[in-house]
């Protein structure tokens, strides 16, 4: 575990019962309000599979990222995330992708 000093780091600190946790700030997403198909919370940063009434009964969609885009929460740069949570489902998220 990393050493934690100075005032600058406690932001990448979380104080609990006086030890400090090491928080990676690259992994830290910022909630949209809103929930999936399923009820799972939707944040910046995670990828949405969207559904259309078309592909409902074969479970198939496309994928779109989260994103935080002129003050709006959009899935992609086409979605306003508010018109699509109730039929998208989470795939992932920008910060578990591996790539090879």
């Amino acid at each position: 575990m990393p050493e934690f000093g100075g005032a600058s780091t406690l932001s990448y600190a979380q104080i609990f019962n006086h030890t400090a946790q090491y928080v990676d700030i690259e992994t830290i997403g910022q909630s949209t309000g809103l929930k999936d198909k399923n009820g799972t919370e939707i944040y910046v940063g995670d990828i949405i599979t969207i559904i259309d009434d078309e592909e409902k009964d074969t479970g198939f969609g496309w994928n779109e990222e989260v994103i935080l885009h002129n003050g709006a929460f959009m899935a992609g740069d086409d979605n306003l995330l508010v018109n699509v949570n109730f039929r998208s489902v989470i795939a992932n998220n920008i910060h578990e992708i591996k790539f090879r």
